[in-house]
């Protein structure tokens, strides 16, 4: 006659399943908003580039960097909101050689653990950044300048 005994590990595989279910979606969900950040960042940092060039060459008005900048912003995934978007353009000085300062910002939202038992997850605002530096192009003055195209 077989005896039905119960073995102590009866279960131990359902209980693995339901924090599985749980928990990957969690570290999924954090991959794919890391991923978006990263991209969010370099996006930033080539807008930055491309404003601080084109200020650079002293032959477009700050309006129109603005402009091309939120351009670029505007395309490419992911989205982003024009509301959030700053740009701040500057031109500094160093030894003597003018040099453009284009500083380009969005602000996000990110997941923020509190102290509160309650309330476990609030969210914060911040700013990511991202700053490019370009000498200005000196030319001649009375010669014309001609780009190489």
């Amino acid at each position: 006659m077989k005896k039905n005994l119960k073995s102590p590990r009866a279960g131990q595989a359902m209980a693995e399943m339901v924090i599985c279910l749980i928990v990957l979606p969690l570290f999924i969900t954090a991959i794919v908003r890391f991923g978006q950040t990263l991209i969010i960042q370099q996006r930033l940092l080539m807008a930055a580039k491309h404003g601080a060039i084109l200020r650079s060459t002293n032959l477009v008005a700050d309006t129109y960097v603005r402009g091309e900048v939120l351009h670029f912003l505007d395309r490419g995934t992911p989205k982003l909101e024009r509301s959030r978007i700053t740009i701040s353009l500057a031109k500094t000085s160093y030894f003597g050689n003018p040099i453009s300062h284009v500083t380009v910002g969005y602000r996000i939202r990110v997941p923020k653990f509190s102290k509160s038992f309650f309330q476990p997850f609030s969210t914060e605002e911040i700013t990511l950044r991202e700053e490019a530096y370009c000498a200005d192009f000196r030319r001649l003055s009375g010669t014309p300048y001609l780009p190489d195209i």
